[in-house]
């Protein structure tokens, strides 16, 4: 039998070359990845160890400062490496030599190692970037465009996907008989200012372009705030198209052209294809290619919904009309390629398997003269939908493929072309269909209330939390209601010449347990409990800069660590700040405990005042926000300095009177762009922001999406 790291199965960790989280958000391409990964783990029952690099407040997303297995000061250490996983994953690019160094001498050491994104000499899962490019710029080419500009991503990144998508576009404008011209290439580093920024020096060019290609759909985003603010139409005065197809491209105005990048099936297969090589069943340094397909919206000139009746018409073969299980097998395909495009939570084999059974159950439909089947079969599917967190109404792009191949289908199983029951099956399956993704958005609306609310009180009680005790006890209360059965919080401790040699854990819920002391690189620890798997997050623990510690979760709720462990930094700071002002004391016990008695009456009396004042201001705030407003207005309302307004807002909530305008600021946004009638400048002007560029910056930092995309998603 084979002997692993951990018990009698496989542990598998993941490496990334960048952070996870940017301002506690988990980053687009890493969601979905990671979260294909942990898919794999789970339907394979073995280990997972996630190692997730987080930013602190204010830093850009997609940062070149990961988690790491080295400690050095372009990383923060946690223990995620060779010494406690039987192989790793690793997502490139990593964008340091050194980096690329320490994973290549894993690789010469025979120890295994898989690649997601360029192959370092490994066996890699990567993404058909040439195919991607090559039919985004036919596409451009067919609408007419002869001068097309490149946003690529990442300068340094020579050996992955920005330098693959680059020469691919080269080669591709070149084959269409174009020339390739280097000024109207920019780098936008996969990040929406940097698209931004990069479109800002296209146009600086004054070069004649009529359409921009983007690595990536963050870069193409940036170009479209960026062509909006230059007063450019999308697409009547320039066409845009983006790279990966993320959740927020269908939501921009107009809604993105994007090539669609499986990304999710790519974490499942480098977990299928790390095992293989930890098990010897995979000799070779293969390199599989995950392929893409262009997504069309509106953003490249196409009209809504032009050409769906071609679009989804799979054309069944007039060799396969005759009727058969070949036609089963065949249609099962055809609407498991529709669906795909709009897949992110599922694996292509997953959704072939879902989409024969739809293709049995709609023929035998068909047949039988009955749709109680079909319907029980198209239940069961958008049931598995739901469970895997995908958009119910991607199924009804199998609806419009049924319904383009009826007639030949019809056909096939000797069906006259008026054949009623079949069109009456296609309402039901549409009806159901709609019924799903309501229930969806109802669920997703409430849960999202439900969480926030969790996530409020979580915060409240870590920012008051005096000491380590409070801390944990608030973890231990409120993250298990939040479906998080186990976190785990531990400090460093050093030896010699090594800063992270020990960990101290403690771990919820077994809080009463005393706490566990480890050499780091063993984690996770023996004496916790054995039996199921484990698929662990680890987050480093950073404080004013310096990396303390790390956090551990079950990566079930991936979305909110960043946000989790960013609070747990603020909380153990003042734990410690409090610890060593209250260690001061030097006075004998009766003296001591009458002091702190004092002490108390005059942080409640203080603590009394900071809130009136607090609340005046806040008061102040929420009357005077749609006008302009400065820190020194809302002191001399309450009577107070600018100072000690900033230091009393920070001691009671945690935030500047600043942030706390503009947050709420953006409150009333929301409410008004779900109402609909007012553009988003008309709002940004509404609720106080004189700048709509700098207002959709604040918004996206606060909601998540620009206030377009918020806007439309109602």
């Amino acid at each position: 039998m084979q002997q692993y790291k951990h018990s009698r199965r496989p542990t598998v960790g993941v490496l990334a070359g960048w952070e996870a989280y940017g301002n506690a958000n988990l980053v687009n391409y890493l969601d979905p990845l990671l979260h294909g990964i942990r898919a794999a783990a789970v339907d394979r029952k073995c280990n997972l160890l996630l190692s997730c690099g987080a930013g602190p407040p204010g830093t850009q997303a997609g940062s070149v400062h990961p988690a790491w297995p080295v400690p050095s000061p372009e990383t923060d250490f946690v223990p995620v490496g060779p010494w406690n996983t039987d192989g790793l994953i690793v997502v490139n690019p990593l964008v340091s030599e050194a980096r690329a160094g320490y994973v290549l001498d894993l690789l010469a050491a025979r120890y295994p190692v898989v690649f997601v994104g360029a192959a370092l000499g490994g066996p890699a899962i990567a993404i058909d970037n040439e195919g991607g490019i090559r039919q985004a710029v036919a596409h451009l080419v067919e609408h007419g465009h002869r001068g097309l500009a490149f946003i690529a991503g990442n300068p340094e990144d020579r050996h992955g996907d920005t330098e693959e998508r680059l020469q691919a576009y080269r080669a591709a404008v070149e084959e269409h008989g174009l020339a390739f011209n280097p000024a109207l290439v920019v780098y936008g580093f996969h990040i929406v200012d940097g698209g931004q920024l990069a479109m800002r020096q296209l146009l600086a060019t004054r070069l004649p372009f009529t359409a921009v290609l983007a690595s990536s759909d963050e870069c193409a985003i940036g170009a479209l705030m960026e062509l909006k603010d230059a007063g450019l139409r999308v697409p009547q005065d320039m066409a845009v198209v983006g790279f990966d197809d993320e959740p927020e491209a269908m939501l921009q105005t107009p809604p993105l052209t994007t090539v669609h990048s499986p990304t999710f099936e790519r974490g499942y297969r480098a977990l299928e294809l790390l095992l293989a090589t930890i098990e010897g069943r995979n000799q070779e340094a293969e390199i599989v290619k995950v392929a893409t397909r262009l997504t069309v919206r509106q953003s490249c000139g196409c009209l809504p919904d032009q050409g769906a009746s071609t679009r989804f018409r799979a054309l069944l073969p007039p060799e396969l009309r005759a009727g058969g299980g070949l036609v089963t097998s065949w249609l099962g395909r055809a609407l498991a390629e529709a669906v795909l495009a709009e897949t992110r939570r599922l694996s292509s084999d997953e959704v072939h398997t879902l989409g024969r059974r739809l293709a049995q159950a709609f023929i035998a439909g068909l047949e039988q003269e009955e749709p109680a089947g079909f319907m029980a079969t198209l239940a069961e599917i958008l049931r598995r939908v739901e469970e895997a967190g995908e958009d119910a109404h991607a199924w009804q792009r199998a609806l419009l493929t049924l319904q383009g191949e009826l007639p030949a289908l019809l056909e096939a199983v000797g069906r006259p072309a008026t054949y009623r029951p079949a069109g009456e099956m296609l309402y039901l399956a549409d009806a159901a269909i709609s019924r799903a993704g309501q229930h969806q958005y109802l669920q997703y609306v409430f849960d999202q209330k439900w969480l926030a609310d969790r996530m409020a009180v979580l915060t409240y009680q870590l920012l008051a939390a005096l000491d380590e005790k409070q801390v944990f006890a608030a973890l231990a209360e409120h993250l298990p209601e939040m479906g998080i059965r186990y976190a785990g919080v531990a400090f460093f401790e050093p030896a010699g010449d090594d800063p992270v040699a020990w960990s101290v854990l403690r771990t919820i819920p077994n809080l009463a347990a005393t706490s566990i002391r480890f050499p780091s690189r063993a984690f996770p620890p023996r004496e916790l409990p054995a039996g199921e798997p484990f698929h662990l997050a680890l987050l480093p623990l950073v404080i004013e800069g310096e990396s303390v510690g790390f956090a551990a979760f079950e990566a079930t709720k991936l979305e909110l660590y960043g946000v989790i462990v960013q609070q747990l930094a603020v909380a153990f700071k003042s734990a410690w700040l409090y610890r060593e002002a209250a260690g001061g004391q030097t006075l004998a016990e009766e003296a001591a405990l009458a002091h702190i008695a004092q002490a108390l009456a005059r942080r409640r009396q203080l603590g009394s005042d900071r809130q009136r004042l607090v609340r005046k201001a806040m008061a102040y705030i929420h009357e005077h926000y749609p006008g302009p407003i400065t820190r020194a207005d809302i002191a001399r309302y309450v009577g107070t300095s600018d100072d000690h307004l900033t230091r009393c807002f920070r001691q009671e909530m945690g935030l500047t009177p600043m942030v706390y305008l503009n947050r709420y600021r953006v409150k009333q946004a929301k409410a008004l762009l779900a109402a609909g009638g007012r553009s988003v400048t008309e709002v940004a002007m509404a609720v106080g922001f004189s700048d709509s560029g700098y207002f959709s910056q604040v918004f996206r930092r606060e909601v998540g999406m620009s206030p377009s995309a918020y806007k439309h998603s109602f």
